[in-house]
């Protein structure tokens, strides 16, 4: 307590020795006696306004006897609050005036001894109020030194038990404890030691998991033995062993980028999970699509350039140097169809394998993850898998098309047989519609494109060579009977079997070039990998039989009962009458409709060149068989017939003095050509040819009759935006019936002899003077006339089966040129009279 108060008489010595009015030795006489001191703070100094020296000098008494405490602190200045290190006393001297007096030197003296009494006086009193918390602290801290001693004492006491246990324990015992910890770090020792042996080891195994295909096997293996290394790697022998586990990793995934790549060509689902597994332990599914992806089109190209190369002519240098189009330009005629199908066959392969992968992805069931972060990220990476096969399949398909587009725009079409086009084209449709199956949303526009280019090209030629050899055919034409069934249709040829095998669903596409909706996996459910076939294998075309020959053609009897008579009419009525060059056209226009179904973008095309054999097949028999027309009215010809007759006059038949071989850019024409001489139409006994007018006529009929049977399967081979120009087509097909007026009336004029007729009418004596009993010899010239038609025609029908209709449209115009006949005379009659009286009445 001694010590306390040394140290606050201290601290008030110090205080006194401070510069300032309040800094000197307080005077404690008058200042302080009767008034408590106010107290200085920041918050009341401010309040306290400070007095300057000339009210002191004005006021001094007052200042002595009536100043209080809080006035006197109240006139402290600013300046004397500051903390900085200003000079005071300078700061004093500076408010004296330039001319010192005394009294105002003194009354500055009182001012300031007078403040810093009370300002002393203030101070005590806090130090004072004060000293209870001060006393309080003193004994805290003498409570605080005591506990120290204490605790000096318990240190004291630890240190010599420690030196008692130290003098205890021997170092024996402590040897005993130094051993075990050996012992543990030996052991610990020959662990790291195995694990470093194993992983010498690993390397061997890691190559006898390869070669098994156990991919994520030596993966996980790898995995393990690189964290092993990682926490061993402050071995030098392990340090080596980690640069060779990276080597084994880069060739394990070699291993799997090769066995990737062949997944493209031969796809093996058990394998293919192997690498799925091995990539997924590695983090690198989503790389593995993408490669999945190269090596798809590494494959196309490959195999695209070393089958072409199979097939290429012998004497081909530098053929690897060469582009893939310019390879295809040297494939030799004889082996194109092969070659065509066995690269088909090929990508068929791939586009197999493709698919293939898409599905197992699509059906894959994920590991269960470890943790929630690798499911987020599994399904991530299965996200974009799906997504890159699902894009993958457009690029695929897009470089399957440019190869065979390549190779069918390499040939030339004009140098094969209708059959081994029909064949090429064949390939092309199949690949097309596998397209369309294979991805819906991609486009076969090159492969179509090469297509159509080839097919015009081609088209163009054939269409001429078929329209000179139509020309040959019914030049060459005896226009006999052909027996056929009385069921026989176009179907039963081998050249429509297309239209019988077709789908039902082609039927509902209506104007797509090609519809993906034709078969749903038609193609890839028919031809599974497994089975080792391929829509692109070429079978030997077996030839139908074709069985609608009638075994009986003759229609002749000798039986003239009039009971056995209706029965071959009617058999007559069920008879087809069907010549050998109309059969032959059917078959070609099988051929054009096949090509149509083939080749859809250029189908109206070809229905324009199927238009021109039907319109020149017409124009022919027209031609043939309607020879001379002297008494054949205009209102036999129908406007349409007439105007058909001009269009393909002028658009077909081409004139003697043409002799320009039609080009790519020309319409094709042919020179009319001549009735064959075994054609014998002026023969009175045959009627001037019947039998073959009505073959001729009507197996045109029939053909118009078949077409019109079929419009169903070419309207569905057209685009609906075609139908008006089908429409059109077939109201030229319809004027084929019209045709049977001209060239029937044409037969009835050369049956009667109807100049004789008029003749004879002309001779008559027209006075009558008795009834005569018998007939004008031109009645009985007209009646035998007849009967001999009758007789003629009733021994015609017995070799050749004339229609009921035929006979009865026969009799009619033979009827209506009888009554024009005898019109005729009698208006020759009539003007002859006539003339007679003018001539008697001059005399």
């Amino acid at each position: 307590m001694d010590d306390l108060k040394l140290k606050f008489k201290l601290l008030i010595n110090k205080q006194n020795k401070l510069q300032g009015p309040w800094r000197s030795t307080p005077s404690f006489e008058s200042e302080s006696s009767g008034t408590e001191a106010a107290v200085i703070t920041p918050a009341n100094r401010e309040s306290v306004a400070p007095l300057s020296v000339p009210e002191f000098i004005e006021g001094d008494k007052q200042l002595d006897d009536q100043a209080t405490d809080q006035d006197i602190l109240k006139s402290i200045e600013q300046i004397y609050f500051e903390e900085n290190d200003s000079d005071l006393a300078r700061y004093e001297l500076n408010k004296l005036s330039a001319t010192l007096q005394c009294d105002e030197i003194l009354n500055s003296l009182r001012v300031l001894k007078r403040q810093r009494g009370v300002v002393l006086n203030q101070a005590l009193q806090l130090i004072l109020k004060q000293q209870p918390s001060c006393q309080d602290e003193f004994e805290r801290i003498v409570d605080i030194q005591g506990q120290l001693k204490v605790a000096v004492e318990a240190c004291r006491m630890g240190r010599s038990q420690l030196n008692v246990a130290k003098q205890q324990f021997t170092t024996a015992s402590l040897g005993l404890l130094a051993n075990y910890r050996k012992r543990q770090r030996a052991i610990n020792l020959l662990k790291l030691l195995s694990s470093i042996k194993t992983l010498q080891c690993t390397r061997e195994q890691l190559q006898e998991l390869l070669r098994e295909e156990d991919f994520a096997g030596a993966i996980t293996l790898l995995i393990e033995c690189q964290g092993v290394a990682s926490t061993f790697r402050h071995f030098s022998c392990v340090a080596a062993l980690n640069v060779q586990l990276q080597d084994t990793l880069e060739m394990a995934e070699e291993s799997l980028d090769q066995a990737l790549a062949k997944s493209c060509l031969d796809f093996d689902s058990e394998l293919y999970s192997k690498l799925q597994d091995a990539y997924s332990f590695l983090g690198k599914s989503q790389i593995a699509a993408d490669q999945l992806l190269m090596h798809f089109t590494s494959a196309v190209h490959n195999v695209s350039f070393s089958t072409v190369s199979n097939f290429l002519q012998s004497n081909i240098l530098g053929a690897s140097k060469k582009s893939f189009p310019e390879l295809c330009r040297h494939i030799g005629k004889e082996n194109f169809i092969l070659c065509l199908s066995e690269l088909c066959k090929s990508l068929w392969s791939i586009v197999c394998c493709y698919r293939e992968v898409s599905k197992w992805h699509m059906h894959r069931v994920p590991r269960s993850p470890s943790k929630r972060s690798d499911d987020v990220e599994s399904s991530m990476a299965a996200q974009y898998i799906k997504q890159k096969l699902e894009t993958g399949r457009v690029r695929i398909w897009h470089d399957v098309q440019i190869k065979v587009a390549a190779v069918i725009s390499s040939c030339d079409p004009s140098s094969y047989k209708f059959d081994d086009f029909l064949s090429i084209l064949d390939l092309v449709d199949r690949l097309i519609k596998i397209g369309a199956e294979f991805c819906e949303n991609a486009s076969s526009a090159d492969l179509q494109g090469a297509a159509r280019k080839q097919s015009l090209s081609y088209l163009h030629s054939y269409h001429q060579t078929r329209l000179d050899e139509l020309c040959m055919f019914l030049e060459n034409e005896g226009w006999e009977h052909c027996p056929v069934r009385s069921n026989f249709t176009a179907l039963q040829l081998q050249e429509f079997r297309w239209a019988i095998t077709l789908p039902d669903a082609s039927k509902s596409r209506l104007g797509s070039s090609l519809s993906s909706n034709s078969s749903i996996d038609g193609f890839f459910s028919r031809h599974p990998r497994s089975s080792k076939t391929t829509p692109f294998d070429l079978k030997s075309e077996q030839s139908v039989e074709e069985d609608f020959y009638s075994s009986n053609g003759n229609f002749s009897s000798e039986d003239s009962d009039d009971d056995h008579e209706e029965r071959m009419d009617h058999a007559r009525e069920k008879h087809l009458l069907v010549a050998n060059t109309t059969i032959s056209m059917l078959r070609l226009i099988g051929r054009y409709l096949w090509m149509m179904h083939l080749l859809q973008p250029i189908a109206l095309d070809i229905l324009k060149r199927l238009a021109q054999l039907f319109d020149l097949y017409l124009f022919i028999v027209h031609e043939f068989f309607v020879r001379e027309k002297p008494t054949i009215r205009d209102f036999e010809y129908t406007y349409q017939l007439q105007s058909n007759l001009m269009r393909i006059k002028e658009n077909l038949i081409a004139k003697p003095s043409d002799t320009q071989l039609p080009t790519d850019n020309t319409e094709a024409k042919v020179h009319p050509p001549g009735i064959s001489p075994t054609v014998d139409l002026e023969n009175p006994e045959d009627l001037h040819g019947l039998a073959k007018c009505v073959v001729a006529v009507e197996s045109l009929a029939f053909l118009a009759a078949q077409l019109q049977n079929l419009r169903p399967q070419i309207q569905n081979l057209l685009h609906s935006e075609q139908w008006p120009a089908l429409d059109h087509f077939y109201s030229q097909v319809g004027v084929a019936e019209d045709l049977r007026k001209p060239i029937y009336m044409n037969v009835a004029w050369h049956a009667v002899d109807l100049r004789q007729l008029l003749s004879q009418m002309s001779k008559v004596n027209w006075e009558v003077r008795d009834v005569m009993s018998q007939h004008s010899a031109y009645v009985d010239f007209i009646l035998r006339e007849l009967q001999i038609f009758s007789m003629r025609l009733a021994e015609i029908s017995k070799r050749v089966p004339i229609p009921k209709a035929t006979k009865i449209l026969l009799w009619q115009f033979l009827s209506h040129l009888v009554c024009n006949a005898f019109v005729d005379g009698y208006t020759i009659l009539i003007e002859v009279i006539k003339v007679i009286i003018i001539v008697f009445q001059f005399f």
